[in-house]
């Protein structure tokens, strides 16, 4: 998978850090996807990425969630702002 899907929509794996983005599609199986939206990490959210990496941590309705590489780049997303200043 390319790092971007289209002009304007990136995996959250890809979204550079501090920059806030919403979430458009979450594309894992079940499990994970439930898991996901108890945590806040749904369509429509607004998110945030903490630290990038091969272990992301991303916020979302004020809750740090951390997840592998590999689950965030099924999550696609499209920035709505420049980076944040002191993202943390």
């Amino acid at each position: 998978m390319s790092n971007q899907t289209s002009k304007s929509f990136f995996t959250l794996s890809h979204l550079p850090t501090g920059v806030r983005a919403v979430v458009k599609h979450v594309g894992s199986d079940l499990l994970d996807l439930e898991r996901l939206k108890v945590m806040g990490l749904c369509e429509g959210q607004t998110v945030r990425v903490l630290r990038g990496g091969d272990r992301l941590i991303v916020c979302s309705c004020g809750t740090r969630i951390g997840m592998s590489r590999h689950l965030a780049e099924q999550i696609t997303v499209e920035p709505v702002s420049e980076p944040v200043e002191g993202a943390r």
